[in-house]
């Protein structure tokens, strides 16, 4: 399974690289078209001109240096790693430093060897057309499939209705209200089928602004009266940091309304941070409990490097107690139960995001002694 999934990355990596050459040559070619017949202004433009023999020369020149220029950049800013599906504001801006030293290195290359070979008089702004090009090109070829995919769900949602779709209020406009709405618009896994309608804040600051387009309005107070008017079918709260008390107040106000409830878990929940997560909303949600400050170094200290044993490790408190006690490091974690599968479930959720960690599961009864005997 490692051997396909390492096949297939470099399969990724080389068609990537490989559309990157093709961009910024065909970039080049598309600066040269616009400088001698297109209309750009300031540019020779407006009619048609014959491209002089020694442009399309000087091209093979550029053609030689840029391409392994543009793998070897773009690798040393890490392109080739990049999640794109998670593509920031901060990407973008590294795209365009990447172009820049890209271009700027033909320039150079230019001044310093071409010019010497081909007898042209290269119009600096011929660049920089061929840089903004190969921006869009890199970007699209990047992140494009998200901008055809979010035309498509919008194009439904304007022509109608599709049957099964849930209008969808969402609590919290942070960071976690953020990546909900964006989730839904996007139709990631978990979070299909659904369409945002409006966002619920309590911070008056952002009222009347917007997240990916859904309005946010204030006061979580105006939850049921909002749900009625928008016609809600699912509220989605996504207040990972609130307090008990907090989160208890905005479960009654959705509690009054028929909608079906879903949330992003607390932080004190969450483990390994994943917080992206819908969960159903359980019956300690509803209970307004103290906040227990716990003593993280205390707990290290008992449990770091000990053997540590958790009887019923895949029931829902036990499991929970196993994903936090392997946070601390203890030397090895016995997952004891009687059932297997979701022991084994859980064995393998901690081998993946603790690799280091010896896990090891028994099956069996708390009535048999011999089956607490660990092999040294």
């Amino acid at each position: 399974m490692n051997t396909l999934l390492i096949a297939e990355r470099r399969g990724k990596v080389l068609l990537y690289a490989c559309l990157d050459v093709l961009f910024v040559n065909f970039a080049i070619v598309a600066a040269i078209f616009l400088w001698y017949g297109g209309s750009i202004p300031g540019l020779p433009g407006e009619r048609a001109v014959m491209i002089p023999p020694v442009v399309w020369e000087w091209f093979r020149y550029a053609a030689i240096f840029v391409s392994p220029a543009t793998v070897l950049i773009y690798a040393l800013f890490m392109f080739y790693s990049s999640l794109w599906k998670y593509a920031t504001i901060d990407d973008i801006y590294k795209i365009i430093v990447a172009d820049t030293f890209i271009f700027g290195f033909l320039f150079a290359m230019h001044h310093f060897y071409i010019s010497h070979r081909v007898a042209y008089d290269m119009p600096k702004r011929l660049l920089v057309v061929a840089w903004f090009v190969d921006i869009v090109l890199f970007m699209f070829s990047r992140s494009g499939y998200r901008l055809v995919k979010r035309f498509f769900i919008s194009a439904e949602r304007l022509i109608g209705s599709k049957s099964g779709t849930k209008r969808v209020l969402v609590v919290g406009a942070g960071y976690a209200g953020y990546n909900v709405v964006r989730s839904i618009l996007s139709a990631e896994k978990g979070y299909e089928n659904r369409v945002p309608v409006i966002v619920v804040d309590d911070d008056i600051k952002k009222n009347n602004t917007s997240i990916n387009g859904v309005r946010v309005t204030y006061d979580a107070g105006n939850i049921p009266k909002l749900a009625a008017e928008y016609k809600i079918d699912e509220i989605i709260v996504a207040v990972p940091s609130a307090t008990n008390s907090q989160t208890k107040r905005i479960m009654d106000l959705c509690t009054k309304t028929e909608c079906s409830l879903k949330m992003i878990p607390p932080l004190s929940d969450i483990s390994g941070g994943q917080f992206h997560r819908l969960r159903d909303v359980n019956i300690t949600d509803l209970l307004s409990r103290d906040e227990v400050d716990l003593d993280i170094d205390s707990i290290a200290g008992y449990i770091n490097g000990k053997v540590v044993l958790v009887t019923g490790g895949g029931g829902s408190i036990g499991s929970e107690l196993v994903r936090q006690i392997a946070r601390f490091s203890p030397k090895i974690l016995v997952i004891f139960d009687i059932y297997e599968n979701n022991a084994y479930e859980l064995k393998v959720e901690i081998n993946a995001r603790y690799p280091q960690l010896d896990v090891v599961l028994r099956i069996g009864s708390v009535h048999r002694k011999t089956v607490f005997r660990l092999q040294a």
